[in-house]
Formats: structure tokens, C-alpha cells, sequence
């Protein structure tokens, strides 16, 4: 049988004690600061983006594994570039998991201490498109997030008495 320090013996019940969510977390950032991934992210930042430190940037994050991780890694980067992130989620209504998938949304944004945005289609959105339905629902989502970037951006710029503070 291996020996347990008492020392790792208390980090283990701390770790069995502590809220699920701090635990989770905490871990993630660990790993993130050593993760590959989160280099090749601020790497992909600074050499294939125009995105700037303290910059505010609008982050879809539908629930999946994808843009979960994506909003994370970002989170984990905050140190370095600053950025003032904002979550939205939309919310398409047409799924029997898509107000579970809300509610992920928002707890996620919540535990980061990030603004959340929540758009729904509205009514009879469907009988509007022109081209395929997910088409017609991309190209919304895609004006719906930088409605809200030009309005956040207007905001911040306003708040400064910056234009420069938008760019």
C-alpha cells in the first residue's frame, strides 16, 4: 500500500468536501495553465486575429462540448489579454433540450462572473427564410451577436468618452 502524506490526505478530503463546481473549476484551471491547448489558443490570438488585450469580445456558447471548452479557455487567458467577455445563447426553441441547455448556459456564465445574453427566435421565424432553415438560423445568430458587439462597443466608447475605446 502506497503512503499518503497527511498533507495530501487533507488536499484529498478538501477536494471530496468542497462544492462540486469550485472543485471542477479549479481543476480545469490547472490544467489549462499547463494545457497545450490553451497555448495554441493565445498563440491563434495574437498571430491569426485582430483581437487586442482588454478587448470585449462576444462568445456564442450553445452548451456543446466545443463552445464550452472555448468560453474556458478564454476565461483561463484572462490574465494575459484582459478581455471582457460576454456570453449569448440562443435559444432556438424548436429542441425538447433547449431550455436545458439555457439554463447550462447561464450557470456557466454565471460561475465565471461573465454577462449572459440570451436571444430567442422569434415566431414564425421559419416562414421567413429564403434558403435552408439552419442557414437562415446561422445568419441570425451570426447578426444577432454582433448587434449586441456594436452595442456593448457603442457602450464602452460612450462610457469612456472614447471612440477609440469601440475599435
Amino acid at each position: 500500500m502506497a503512503a499518503t502524506t497527511t498533507a495530501g490526505m487533507r488536499n484529498s478530503v478538501a477536494r471530496l468536501l468542497a462544492p462540486p463546481w469550485t472543485t471542477a473549476r479549479r481543476s480545469f484551471a490547472a490544467r489549462a495553465r499547463a494545457h497545450p491547448l490553451q497555448q495554441r489558443v493565445h498563440r491563434a490570438l495574437e498571430d491569426q486575429t485582430r483581437v487586442t488585450p482588454g478587448q470585449t469580445l462576444v462568445v456564442s456558447v450553445s452548451g456543446g462540448a466545443d463552445s464550452v471548452a472555448l468560453l474556458r479557455l478564454l476565461v483561463a487567458l484572462h490574465d494575459r489579454w484582459r478581455l471582457q467577455l460576454h456570453v449569448i445563447h440562443f435559444n432556438h426553441a424548436i429542441r425538447a433540450e433547449s431550455e436545458r441547455e439555457e439554463h447550462f448556459v447561464r450557470a456557466l456564465a454565471n460561475e465565471h462572473g461573465l454577462p449572459f445574453h440570451l436571444r430567442a427566435l422569434p415566431h414564425g421565424w421559419e416562414h421567413e427564410a429564403r434558403v435552408s432553415v439552419q442557414e437562415h438560423a446561422r445568419d441570425w445568430r451570426r447578426a444577432q451577436s454582433l448587434a449586441l458587439l456594436s452595442e456593448l462597443t457603442t457602450n464602452a466608447a460612450a462610457h469612456t468618452g472614447s471612440v477609440d475605446a469601440a475599435g
